[in-house]
């Protein structure tokens, strides 16, 4: 209670995070990098440099160099599009249990509140697609095809870049709802289960001559 020292004071209340705290979280986590031992050293000889007094510190840039890997949340976490729009479009709000996932998505594609259903899906449509992310998979999706689950699944776990890698039974999840995305705005792409196994297919696009 704080009535001898040394003491600790200490509160806690519950609260309910609303859709701007949870875009203000995911944007720290689009924005954040892991800290490795080359980002250590750097800030180590950035202190030893300017350890004298000085007017003022000269810039520190922590920034990782780019690689071409890329992170389990460059994948959508809503179920498809037309789930994403149905949260998004909630008349109340969000459900506790469905929270999470909805901001990651709202902050991934940057989507902005109070989009009518028409402009949504041409805007989401423009964003998903232009991720290098989506892009990756479905040159890999066109170059094979057709491609079963397991490669997918296979060929997501070796890009990704976070640590520790996650299991491939932990990413099945992750993939099934990005087939429904990749089928929703590809209509080159669709999927199916022909052996109890789920295949996603490649089909060139011809238009009809007049």
């Amino acid at each position: 209670m704080g009535l001898t020292k040394p003491y600790n004071l200490e509160i806690g209340c519950r609260t309910e995070l609303g859709r701007e705290d949870w875009a203000s979280i995911y944007q720290l986590l689009k924005d954040s990098f892991k800290v490795d031992d080359d980002i250590y050293r750097k800030a180590l000889v950035y202190r030893d440099e300017n350890i004298k007094p000085r007017d003022a510190l000269p810039d520190l840039n922590l920034t990782p160099n780019k690689n071409l890997q890329f992170s389990i949340l460059s994948l959508p976490t809503t179920d498809s599009p037309e789930e994403f729009f149905r949260l998004y479009n909630s008349e109340e709000s969000v459900p506790v249990e469905n929270i999470a996932e909805f901001m990651h998505d709202m902050t991934l594609y940057d989507v902005q509140p109070g989009t009518e259903q028409d402009n949504f899906y041409g805007y989401l449509r423009g964003k998903f697609k232009g991720q290098p992310f989506t892009q990756a998979i479905v040159e890999l999706i066109k170059s094979e095809g057709s491609a079963r689950f397991g490669l997918v699944n296979e060929w997501i776990q070796s890009n990704c870049s976070d640590k520790p890698t996650p299991y491939r039974w932990e990413l099945k999840p992750a993939t099934r709802r990005l087939y429904n995305w990749l089928e929703y705005f590809y209509e080159e792409i669709s999927w199916d289960r022909p052996h109890y196994s789920m295949v996603i297919r490649w089909k060139e696009i011809h238009p009809n001559s007049q």
